[in-house]
C-alpha cells in the first residue's frame, strides 16, 4: 500500500468519470495499469478520451508526488509507445498533468530502442 492519501480515492473517481471500466485487480497499485489498457483501447472515443484524461488530471493534481511516478510508471509509459495517442491526449491535460508527462516522456525518449517522441511545438 503506498502512503499517497489519494490511492483511497482512486476507486471512486474511476467508478465516478468511467463507469464502463472495470479492473482486473481490486488493488490500488495494478488498477493504473488497467486504466492505462482500459484507456489505450479506447483513445479514439473522444468521451473516452475525455473522462480519461479527467481521472488522469485529478490524480496528478490532487495525488503527491508518489502518484506523480505511477502515473509515469503504470499509465503514460505504455502510452508513449504510440504516436497517435500521445497527441490525442496532450491538449486534455492540466498544467501539471502535462508537465508530469513530458517529464516521463524525457525519460522514455532517453530508454535504449524507445521510440522517440518529440515534445510539441510550443
Amino acid at each position: 500500500m503506498r502512503d499517497d492519501e489519494y490511492y483511497e480515492k482512486i476507486f471512486d473517481r474511476l467508478e465516478t468519470l468511467l463507469p464502463d471500466f472495470t479492473p482486473e485487480e481490486p488493488d490500488h497499485y495494478p488498477i493504473l495499469f488497467d486504466f492505462a489498457l482500459y484507456m489505450m483501447q479506447n483513445f479514439k472515443d473522444s468521451e473516452i478520451l475525455y473522462y480519461s484524461t479527467e481521472f488522469i488530471n485529478q490524480c496528478i493534481d490532487d495525488g503527491g508526488p508518489e502518484m506523480e511516478e505511477d502515473m509515469i510508471d503504470q499509465v503514460f509509459n505504455g502510452m508513449y509507445d504510440v504516436p497517435e495517442c500521445v497527441e490525442r491526449i496532450r491538449p486534455f491535460l492540466t498544467r501539471k498533468s502535462r508537465e508530469v508527462f513530458e517529464k516521463g516522456l524525457i525519460l522514455w525518449n532517453e530508454t535504449p530502442g524507445a521510440t522517440e517522441i518529440r515534445p510539441p511545438a510550443e
